[in-house]
């Protein structure tokens, strides 16, 4: 606007002074035109009022005769000289302005040269706009986000301190349960004598060979699982700090994707139902670094909202697969479950956010943030009625 404003000026003998006034009048804005000096020798009426004066009643005046403040005016004119000086626009000032009636406002200014019909600078021309709403508004926003922010924070302070306490309850029969694989060196002394026993011909009760391995790795498999369990705890925990303070990615490994999802696919406890409903194209393995128990708590979040909504559709069906790209690697969830509305797409990895109402709204946060910390992100791609598909993008890295 300033520069077509200027062009309006210099050219202003092709047209009547009273439509050039007319014209200025009704540009939005508040706009005056200075000489070499900063006297005021021309302005609209939305500029005049500012001032309690008149289109007429200001020419010849300078912002010393105004009622701003002494510091504003001294700052105005420095500004105008400054322009006039280097023959550059100073665009987007945010200043300060105190009116006739002592009101102060937050004005944005641009001040560029006026020039005559030989391109000579002969005064400045300023416009500006009062953003003292605007201001106003930024300033409660940025009030209401901190406060959002506390709110939230307080909100994850509380779930941790529960989920410690849990995890504790939890920890405690994991631990007994791990402990208690120490009886294996007895059990092994109790098939070796089944062994020998059998093979003297002695009367014991027949066990099926598969049985038999069974409970020869059953310790094993027990005490693995205590320990990972334990793990998922402690990496869970983990990760609820880090919704307030970052991970450290020292801790990050060169980990498979296909590795990843088979171990949370073969951990997850589906129902039989459940299981059938899902597919797992395991080509176009990729590597990332991150860490592998997390990667499987993502999976088993996505796992359990997908079950959730497609309860009551028996034709419904989860499909994961992954690609690899030139810059990225994409671990595809897709669920061809109701679909999530466009607006809720917005806002489905806000914390506290959920639909369900056992849900806490923390999984799809944890997933985000897990994400972000290994590089990486995840989005969300849905259609209503068809199907929701989520996107975990993972750094390529080169192997």
């Amino acid at each position: 606007m300033s520069n077509e404003f200027c062009t309006l000026v210099e050219n202003s003998d092709k047209i009547t002074r009273e439509s050039l006034q007319n014209i200025i009048d009704n540009i939005p804005g508040y706009i005056f035109w200075k000489d070499m000096n900063s006297v005021i020798i021309g302005c609209n009426e939305k500029f005049a009022k500012l001032a309690r004066e008149t289109v007429t009643s200001i020419i010849g005046k300078t912002d010393y005769e105004l009622s701003w403040k002494p510091e504003e005016t001294e700052h105005f004119i420095n500004d105008d000289q400054e322009v006039i000086r280097a023959g550059i626009p100073k665009l987007n000032i945010e200043e300060h302005m105190r009116l006739a009636d002592g009101k102060e406002i937050t004005i944005s200014t641009n001040k560029v040269p006026l020039k005559d019909a030989e391109n000579k600078i002969i005064g400045v021309i300023g416009i500006f706009n009062d953003i003292t709403d605007q201001k106003r508004m930024q300033r409660q926003l940025e009030q209401a986000r901190k406060l959002q922010e506390k709110s939230q924070n307080a909100k994850i302070q509380g779930m941790m301190e529960i989920a410690a306490s849990i995890a504790h309850e939890i920890r405690t029969p994991l631990t007994s349960i791990s402990c208690a694989t120490d009886a294996k060196v007895y059990l092994d002394r109790l098939i070796a004598a089944y062994d020998m026993a059998t093979e003297a011909g002695l009367p014991v009760e027949s066990i099926r060979p598969s049985h038999m391995q069974g409970l020869k790795n059953i310790f094993n498999s027990i005490d693995a699982e205590a320990k990972e369990s334990m793990s998922i705890i402690d990496m869970f925990l983990s990760n609820l700090k880090n919704m307030v303070k970052q991970a450290n990615s020292s801790d990050f490994q060169l980990c498979s994707i296909k590795e990843a999802v088979a171990a949370a696919l073969a951990r997850y406890p589906f129902e039989t139902r459940e299981k059938n409903l899902l597919q797992y194209r395991s080509t176009n393995d990729f590597k990332f670094y991150g860490v592998h128990l997390l990667v499987q708590h993502i999976i088993f979040n996505l796992i359990k909202n997908a079950l959730h909504y497609l309860s009551a559709n028996s034709e419904a069906s989860i499909t994961i697969w992954h690609e690899t790209g030139d810059t990225d690697n994409v671990l595809y969830f897709e669920d061809t479950g109701p679909g999530i509305s466009e607006y809720d797409q917005t806002r489905i990895f806000d914390f506290g956010f959920s639909k369900r109402k056992d849900g806490s709204g923390f999984g799809l946060t944890y997933c985000k943030n897990t994400m972000q910390q290994m590089g990486g992100d995840i989005a969300v791609q849905s259609e209503l009625g068809k199907y929701t598909r989520f996107i975990l993008t993972f750094p390529k890295v080169e192997v």
